[in-house]
C-alpha cells in the first residue's frame, strides 16, 4: 500500500517559463514542496536539484491555506 503524503498547508506563486502560477505547498525542514512534486529551497526559493533552472518560488507570496481551500 503506498504511503500517504502529508497535506498541502500553504499556497505560493511559482515563476516558470510559462508565467506565474499559484500552487499549493507543504513545508519540510529545508524545502517547500509543490503539489506538482517539485521542491524549492526555503532560503532563496530556487528549485532543488536544478541550479541553473529559472523556476523560482516567490517566498513573500507564501500564505496559509484557508480551511475551504485544502
Amino acid at each position: 500500500m503506498p504511503s500517504k503524503k502529508p497535506p498541502m498547508t500553504h499556497s505560493g506563486v511559482i515563476v516558470t517559463k510559462d508565467g506565474r502560477k499559484r500552487m499549493k505547498l507543504r513545508m519540510t525542514a529545508t524545502t517547500w514542496c509543490s503539489s506538482a512534486g517539485k521542491g524549492y529551497y526555503k532560503t532563496d526559493g530556487t528549485r532543488c536539484g536544478t541550479p541553473s533552472s529559472k523556476n523560482r518560488l516567490l517566498l513573500d507570496t507564501i500564505k496559509p491555506l484557508e480551511a475551504n481551500d485544502a
